[in-house]
């Protein structure tokens, strides 16, 4: 019980996106949104994908070396969007995507995230999430969930 409101409590701060940190912490030597976990790769792709739907976030796809969520975006995010979207333009979606590879009986797990939008005219639009909140909101999670920092991380 306390592993999962460990992870809830962390997946409420990256769905809120408050502006909390000006700085990046738990920066990785590749300088990616990155973890370790101790267990194998197929478990941790079940693990994750199981974690977006205890939070209420939706599965996009699951397979053993990726999963992707779609993220309900908050509130001021969804302003934001509505402000800045093309006009007539689909409701702006976010997702995360965590991409894992096996290691040595562990497994490395790299996320990454994005909001799109599809126009009127069918193109997508695409926005990457890397700000500095972003990367602690997602450290934080891999941190709650399990995970530990690769080594060298400052």
């Amino acid at each position: 019980m306390m592993h999962r409101l460990t992870i809830f409590a962390a997946a409420t701060v990256m769905v809120a996106t408050p502006a909390m940190a000006d700085e990046p912490y738990a920066v990785t030597p590749s300088g990616g949104t990155e973890a370790y976990y101790a267990m194998g790769v197929t478990d941790t792709s079940d693990m994750l994908a199981n974690s977006c739907l205890d939070f209420g976030w939706q599965m996009v796809s699951s397979t053993d070396t990726m999963v992707v969520c779609e993220v309900p975006m908050s509130f001021g995010s969804k302003l934001v969007s509505a402000l800045f979207a093309p006009r007539y333009s689909t409701p702006t979606r976010q997702y995360i995507r965590f991409n894992l590879a096996g290691i040595e009986g562990n497994t490395r797990v790299q996320a990454s995230s994005w909001q799109e939008s599809q126009t009127a005219f069918g193109q997508n639009q695409r926005t990457d999430l890397a700000s500095d909140n972003y990367h602690n909101s997602v450290m934080t999670f891999f941190e709650g969930s399990g995970g530990v920092y690769p080594q060298g991380t400052t």
